[in-house]
């Protein structure tokens, strides 16, 4: 028997969906609060950086790259099993 695999369409709508989780959960909040502002200069003099704005949204998008092609990994692997052993 031949294990099954997660349909295209639900790996799309899960990295999808993913990336768009991450970015509102991750994002500033618009009136961003003073311990954001804070935090988000911090960083951005840490690694040198003088645009704040362009910081955080090359920051943005690191972070939500970096953990959708985890995530994603991630619910594919365990949905693929959870298929595979009601067989």
């Amino acid at each position: 028997m031949e294990a099954k695999r997660v349909p295209a369409g639900f790996r799309i709508l899960i990295a999808v969906s993913l990336f768009v989780m991450t970015f509102l959960l991750v994002r500033p909040s618009d009136p961003s609060t003073q311990g954001e502002q804070q935090f988000w200069t911090e960083l951005a003099k840490l690694f040198n950086q003088r645009d704040i704005e362009g910081f955080v949204g090359i920051a943005l998008l690191v972070i939500c790259t970096m953990v959708t092609l985890i995530g994603y990994q991630i619910i594919v692997r365990v949905i693929e099993k959870k298929i595979n052993t009601k067989q």
